[in-house]
């Protein structure tokens, strides 16, 4: 049977990336598990939608990118402070 995001809603989503996850779960990140012991890779999920986030109308495809880039890094960022900076 095929799943659709739309239809798991976000914790549905999340809840089928966290096998993969360690403990370590932020608010949009997580410290994936099974990495190299001097190897960590943070993994963020946000996502800007259409007519929720932003409107097409007023809002140019250069500033969307800067706002889904700035909400990703800023996730990344707090992970970072959750491990105890980097």
């Amino acid at each position: 049977m095929t799943q659709f995001v739309r239809d798991l809603g976000e914790h549905g989503l999340l809840q089928l990336f966290r096998p993969f996850c360690s403990d370590l779960v932020g608010d949009d990140a997580a410290l994936l598990g099974a990495m190299p012991i001097d190897r960590e890779l943070v993994v963020t999920t946000d996502i800007l939608i259409d007519g929720v986030h932003f409107s097409p109308v007023t809002t140019s495809p250069q500033d969307v990118g800067w706002r889904a880039a700035a909400a990703n890094l800023s996730d990344l960022a707090a992970m970072g402070q959750c491990l105890g900076g980097w």
